[in-house]
Formats: structure tokens, sequence, C-alpha cells
């Protein structure tokens, strides 16, 4: 009897390390992935409008940024503003080698589009920015919606591809809006 209890006590020790070990496993998985692989972002603002709307929860794709350090022009990516010490989410519109032209209070980005034709895109007074081309891994990031009042690289400045820490990827929350990204 003494013998089956001991066996009991001993199985019982045994299944309690293998479920503190898998639960350890599963913690360190959890942050590889967190670190590596994907975060979420909450958008508190419609600056994003219609891709991304106040409300929506977004997985932020962090392993191809890291991997292949590769932005386009037209990419929704989080970055970091040095400036304000704040992360946003923000879609890239000037990219290395582009314009910025003043012209009286008025700014604009002067860039070739993928044709090679060239295109001006108004960027008001924005005061964040000065006369010059985009230097080497510098990159203009702008709001989707003009009517939101919110920070871009108009006031907060340019962002470097060290800043770029992630590309948007799909909706999560509400699960009217999941799994899309307009």
């Amino acid at each position: 009897m003494a013998n089956k209890s001991k066996k009991a006590r001993l199985r019982r020790k045994r299944a309690r390390r293998i479920f503190l070990t898998l639960l350890i496993l599963l913690s360190l998985a959890a942050v590889f992935i967190r670190v590596i692989a994907f975060e979420t972002h909450y958008f508190f603002s419609d600056a994003m409008k219609p891709a991304y709307r106040k409300g929506d929860l977004a997985v932020m794709e962090k392993y191809e940024m890291l991997t292949e350090n590769e932005v386009e022009r037209g990419d929704i990516v989080l970055a970091k503003f040095e400036s304000a010490s704040v992360r946003l989410v923000r879609r890239v519109f000037g990219m290395p080698g582009d314009l910025i032209d003043v012209r009286g209070e008025e700014k604009f980005l002067v860039y070739k589009d993928e044709s090679g034709v060239m295109r001006e895109k108004m960027l008001g007074n924005a005061p964040g920015l000065v006369y010059g081309t985009l230097p080497e891994n510098a990159f203009l990031l702008l709001n989707d919606n003009p009517e939101a009042q919110a920070d871009d690289s108009r006031t907060l400045g340019l962002v470097y591809l060290t800043d770029i820490t992630a590309e948007a990827g799909m909706i999560l929350w509400p699960p009217s809006r999941m799994f899309r990204n307009e």
C-alpha cells in the first residue's frame, strides 16, 4: 500500500514538473513571437481611414521588416517618430531621393511614380520639414485621412529605416472588419 502511494506521489510530482516545463516553454515561445514576429496595434484615431479606423486592433508584422528591411512607397508601417517619442502607423509616401520643395508658405513633395512620371503632393505648411532631398534611409510618412487632425511627418519630421519596426497587417477587431485591410 505504501508502495502505491509513493508511486502516485512520484507520478504527481513528475506531472507537475512536465506541466511547469511546458508552461515555461510556451511563455518563452509567446515572448519570442511578440519580440520577433508580430505585435498588435490599437488605432486611437481615424488618421488611417479607410484602411484602419478608430477602434481597430490590427496585427503588425515585424519579421519581414527585421529580415528584409525593405520599404516601398504605399506601405503602411509602424514607426517611431523620434521627435515626439511616439509610435504611429502611417503610409510611406516620400522615399530617399524625393524632394521637399518650398513655395512661399507651402511645401510640396516632388517624386517620380512607378512609371517614371514626375508627380507632386502638396504638404501644406508642414513645420516638421525643410527644403531638400530626402536622405538615404529617410522616409516621409503621411496620414491616409486628410480630415484627421493627427500627427505625421508634416509635423513630426522624417522617419529613418531603423525606426520603422513593422508593416501593418490584418484587422483582428472589431469582428465586422476582422481579417480586412482595405
